[in-house]
C-alpha cells in the first residue's frame, strides 16, 4: 500500500479542523519546546492569548527549577565528531572530556557503546540502565535504533533527574552507528565531552476553567504537556489545539 501526505489530499474541511490545523501549525513554528527555555516561556504566552481569545480567562502558574544546559556534547576520534545529546539524569564531565578505549557495551572498553529504542523497558535499555548502575565504563555511548530515522537522536526519559547517576551518557543518531562500530574495530584511542551546566530557569502551566451546565457535578480536569524535546507538534499540538 502506497500512502499519500494529507496535504495531497482534496479535501474540504470544516471550521473546526481548520482551527486546530491553524493551531498546531503555529506551535510548530515556534522552535524546540524545553521546558523553561525563551520558546517555552513564548509558547505560554502564546496559548493564553489563543484561549482569550475565545472568551475564556486565562491564568498561569510557574515553578524555579535547575534546567541543564548542554555546552559541548560530543564524541571524536581521528578525523570525526560526532555531536549528540546528553541523557538528562546522568552525570558529566568538564571540558577536557574523557579520552581512552571505545567497544560495545559491557566490554573492557572505557566507553561503552550500544544502540537502543528510546524506552528504558526494551532489551537494551534495561542493559544500559544496569551498566550505568554498575559504572564498568567511564561513559556510554548510546544509538538511536535503526527501527527509526537515522537523521534523529531519539532520547531516553531522564527518570532520575533529580538524583543523576553513572557515567557520562551520551546520545547520537543512527546515521553515525557505521562510523563508531569502525572506532571499535580499528582500537583508536576516542574522546567524550560532556560539559553541561545547571542554570536557573521557570516553567510555567496554563490554566483555564469553563463552568459546567450543572455545578453540583464534580469537575473533569483535562490535562496535556505543553513542552517536550523537539518542536513535537506530532506529540503536543493534538491535546493543545
Amino acid at each position: 500500500m502506497k500512502f499519500r501526505p494529507l496535504a495531497q489530499e482534496s479535501v474540504m474541511q470544516s471550521p473546526m479542523q481548520s482551527r486546530i490545523a491553524e493551531i498546531i501549525s503555529e506551535y510548530a513554528g515556534q522552535g524546540i519546546h524545553r521546558t523553561g527555555t525563551d520558546v517555552d516561556n513564548q509558547s505560554a504566552d502564546w496559548l493564553m492569548q489563543r484561549i482569550e481569545a475565545l472568551g475564556v480567562t486565562a491564568n498561569q502558574s510557574g515553578f524555579e527549577f535547575q534546567r541543564l544546559q548542554p555546552i559541548t556534547t560530543e564524541v571524536s576520534f581521528a578525523n570525526t565528531t560526532i555531536m549528540g545529546v546528553p541523557l538528562y539524569d546522568s552525570l558529566y564531565t568538564d571540558e577536557n572530556g574523557i579520552t581512552g578505549s571505545i567497544g560495545e557495551l559491557g566490554s573492557n572498553a572505557d566507553i561503552g557503546v550500544a544502540m537502543s529504542l528510546p524506552f528504558a523497558a526494551s532489551p537494551n535499555g534495561r542493559l544500559i540502565h544496569a551498566a550505568r548502575k554498575e559504572g564498568k565504563h567511564k561513559a556510554i555511548v548510546i544509538v538511536t535504533d535503526s527501527q527509526l530515522p537515522e537523521d534523529g537522536v531519539a532520547l531516553l526519559n531522564a527518570e532520575d533527574f533529580d538524583s543523576p547517576f553513572g557515567p557520562p551518557v551520551l546520545q547520537v543518531a543512527n546515521k553515525h552507528w557505521s562510523a563508531l562500530q569502525s572506532a571499535m574495530n580499528s582500537g583508536v584511542s576516542v574522546r567524550l565531552v560532556l560539559h553541561c551546566e545547571y542554570v536557573n530557569a521557570t516553567a510555567r502551566n496554563v490554566e483555564a476553567r469553563i463552568e459546567g451546565s450543572n455545578p453540583d457535578l464534580a469537575p473533569v480536569v483535562v490535562m496535556t504537556p505543553r513542552s517536550g524535546w523537539w518542536a513535537n507538534a506530532s506529540e503536543r499540538g493534538g491535546g493543545i489545539a
